[in-house]
């Protein structure tokens, strides 16, 4: 339990940096890179949420969203290399 609060932490501060550096350089090329971590902190949250037993509800949500963000980025990454 105590790697799954690491690795969020990580992922979390990650997230964040990446995020201010887009806002205050003006440069949104970073954003593909942030929805890669952003879909894999979801799935953690949402492994951290099967493993607690509790609102199997929420952690078919989070695996959800996470497949979706996921989806987004390669499709994203797709008409990137396309252009």
């Amino acid at each position: 339990m105590r790697n799954i609060k690491i690795i969020k932490t990580s992922l979390s501060i990650i997230i964040l940096f990446l995020s201010v550096c887009s806002l205050i350089l003006d440069d949104f090329s970073y954003q593909n890179i942030t929805l890669l971590f952003v879909s894999a902190l979801l799935g953690v949250i949402g492994i951290e949420e099967t493993r607690k037993g509790e609102g199997k509800r929420w952690s078919t949500l989070s695996f959800v969203a996470a497949i979706i963000v996921g989806l987004v980025l390669v499709h994203s990454i797709i008409l990137f290399l396309s252009s």
